[in-house]
């Protein structure tokens, strides 16, 4: 074996230079109190093997590379076969780790997990939070060690995203490019809105949240309202939880009943009932449920009244027919008592004669 060292010029290179022509791994160990402690050797040095180079540590020592900068050309291979889990320290705190899951039942999903230090000043071996993982599926989970879907999140908190150069956030939800419900957050108007994204083509807003609390259903727009829809309701019960002129004023005492004829003309100078909203005016800005129900009662509880009255007036001219005919049945009876004695006298008469 020969060992030289020397200076290499006119290079920069100082070298340590071991020759042997052993065919076991060969190369410098470091030795204390009568035993090696760790070394560096190239395998199979005289028939020309592949070359590998070993850095070792006896004992669970650690091999340590000290310096501002190290910077390696070619693949880095980190394999601790000995445990189920092999890991990169990362940082001063001992848990501060990226691991890959090496064990047979894939407690992480037989992938890449990583590991933090949520109090670093404790310093202790089971202080950690296991916060993410990879698993050899391609799923992603955050919160949680068994990522179920491609991205599987679990624990309070947000997602954020943005696109870049814009006041606007997407987030895509859906099986295909082509057919997601996209949820975004748009700064520019403090709107929070799903959009439909039905074969690439974003359809219109299915559902807006205004900063304000507003709702909008296929309308950005809800025109000052809580909830505005752009298109048909189907419930199977709605209640207007309160409403303060309910019309029972249409039964009290001093309530102004139009008379027909003024309904009749009224119908006929403008076209629709009083107090009831033209056609024109419901194109132009619609109405509301509550307020035409309300009036909608009046005028049925009018028609109540109408018809109540009419009832009324049928029972007296009933009553006066009653009394007609009883009369004319008088005047029939009376009318066939006349005709007996008129007979009676006619036949007095003709024995006169």
């Amino acid at each position: 074996m020969e060992l030289d060292i020397k200076y290499e010029s006119p290079s920069w290179k100082d070298q340590i230079l071991v020759k042997g022509n052993l065919d076991s791994p060969y190369g410098i160990a470091f030795v204390g109190n009568g035993h090696h402690r760790g070394g560096l050797y190239a395998e199979n040095l005289a028939t020309g093997g592949d070359g590998n180079i070993t850095l070792w540590a006896r004992n669970n020592g650690r091999i340590i590379l000290d310096g501002k900068r190290t910077d390696l050309k070619g693949n880095l291979k980190l394999d601790y076969a000995a445990s189920e889990h092999t890991s990169i320290q990362l940082g001063h705190d001992i848990n501060d780790r990226i691991f890959a899951d090496n064990s047979g039942a894939k407690h992480y999903g037989g992938g890449m997990f990583f590991r933090v230090t949520p109090d670093p000043a404790l310093n202790i071996a089971n202080n950690y939070l296991d916060v993410m993982m990879l698993t050899d599926k391609g799923n992603v989970g955050i919160g949680t060690g068994k990522a179920k879907a491609k991205l599987h999140v679990e624990g309070t908190g947000y997602i954020a995203t943005k696109i870049i150069g814009t006041t606007a956030a997407d987030l895509h939800l859906g099986v295909k490019d082509k057919d997601q419900l996209i949820l975004r957050r748009d700064n520019n108007d403090a709107h929070f809105f799903f959009l439909d994204n039905t074969g690439g083509v974003k359809q219109g807003n299915v559902l807006v949240l205004g900063n304000n609390g507003d709702i909008g259903i296929g309308t950005r727009n809800t025109h000052g309202f809580k909830l505005g829809v752009n298109g048909k309701i189907a419930a199977t019960e709605v209640k207007v939880a309160t409403y303060a002129n309910w019309p029972d004023f249409v039964f009290k005492k001093d309530y102004n009943l139009q008379s027909l004829q003024e309904v009749e003309n009224q119908i006929k100078e403008n076209g629709h009932l009083a107090n009831i909203p033209s056609a024109a005016k419901v194109k132009k800005g619609g109405f509301f449920l509550g307020e035409m129900d309300a009036k909608l009662l009046q005028k049925i509880e009018e028609l109540t009244l109408y018809t109540i009255q009419q009832e009324k007036d049928l029972k007296k001219q009933e009553e006066r027919a009653k009394k007609q005919d009883t009369k004319v049945e008088n005047l029939e009876k009376e009318n066939e008592v006349l005709k007996d004695r008129l007979s009676k006298i006619e036949e007095l008469l003709k024995k006169l004669k």
